[in-house]
Parts: C-alpha cells; sequence; structure tokens
C-alpha cells in the first residue's frame, strides 16, 4: 500500500515533458545571426525560412564582396539558435 502511494505521489509530481520550443522567424534569426557572426559592415544573413527544433534551416552568410558561407542553424532544446558548419566548410567565391 505504502508502495503505492510513494509511486502515485512520484508520478504525480514529477515534471511534465517540456514542449518544443517556438519555431523563431526568419527575420529574427538573420539579424541574431549577422550580430553573433560580426562579419563586418556590409555582411548580412538570409534563412531559407523559420528555424525550428529537431530539425536543420539553411542560412547563408553573405559577404559584401559576394562569397557565401552556409550555416545549417536549428533551435536548441533551451530554445537558442545552435549554428553547425557543414565539414568540410562549403564557401563559394564572390563573382
Amino acid at each position: 500500500m505504502l508502495v503505492g502511494g510513494v509511486a502515485a505521489a512520484v508520478l504525480l509530481t514529477r515534471d511534465s515533458p517540456r514542449a518544443p520550443p517556438a519555431p523563431i522567424a526568419a527575420a529574427r534569426a538573420e539579424a541574431w545571426l549577422a550580430r553573433q557572426l560580426d562579419a563586418g559592415p556590409g555582411a548580412s544573413v538570409r534563412c531559407t525560412g523559420p528555424i525550428r527544433s529537431g530539425r536543420f534551416t539553411r542560412c547563408h552568410l553573405l559577404y559584401p564582396d559576394g562569397d557565401t558561407q552556409l550555416m545549417l542553424v536549428t533551435v536548441s532544446p533551451r530554445g537558442e539558435l545552435d549554428i553547425e558548419v557543414p565539414y568540410p566548410a562549403q564557401r563559394r567565391p564572390g563573382r
């Protein structure tokens, strides 16, 4: 009887699973990434869509000289942007 009561108390007081973090709009993510990467004046970031948890979104760092750097971005379980640069880095020279 005591074991059943303890098990019920543990189940009732246990934290429910956390909901996945909300998607981050592409424009908001682009502004944050541009500040964090600090690639210099004239550089910008473009993402193909909102950044979601559990999947990568392709973003490109665009340099003023036309070069681009591919990044894969996702939302971490804590709601932060997580950046991965494919190896070998895929940077395309400008024209």
